[in-house]
């Protein structure tokens, strides 16, 4: 059975983190997708309403509202982290991560990520790519 605590519960653990870290205010990458992820799983698994999830969250009811649109965004748009995170989930959230999402999209949570290396960096001295000449 799904419930709040199930979610925080399962994404907690599919990136390592203590529950208790969703609660605080912090808006590192670590711990705000995650934060984004169990928001949004709250509203669509359990359509639970904005206002208490913004409670649980200290976040006003608005803000809610717009972290899930934008969550939902993301996840339309293929977004990488959320498809690393959505990949470690129990089957039964992951559809709802992938509900209405094109077969394409649904598959790049499936296939694991490839990790992209910054392409304006400079390359380290006893790089293949560093100029010899």
């Amino acid at each position: 059975m799904i419930t709040p605590k199930y979610i925080e519960s399962e994404v907690c653990a599919a990136v390592k983190i203590e529950s208790a870290a969703l609660l605080n205010k912090s808006r590192k990458t670590e711990i705000l997708t995650p934060r984004k992820i169990v928001i949004y799983l709250q509203r669509k698994a359990l359509d639970m309403p904005y206002e208490k999830i913004g409670r649980r969250y200290g976040k006003h009811y608005r803000t809610v509202m717009t972290g899930i649109e934008a969550t939902r965004k993301s996840i339309d748009k293929g977004n990488v982290k959320i498809a690393r995170i959505a990949k470690k989930l129990p089957i039964d959230l992951r559809n709802f991560l992938s509900a209405g999402l094109t077969d394409a999209q649904t598959e790049a949570l499936r296939v694991p990520a490839v990790r992209v290396t910054a392409l304006h960096k400079k390359p380290r001295k006893d790089s293949i790519w560093s100029d010899k000449s």
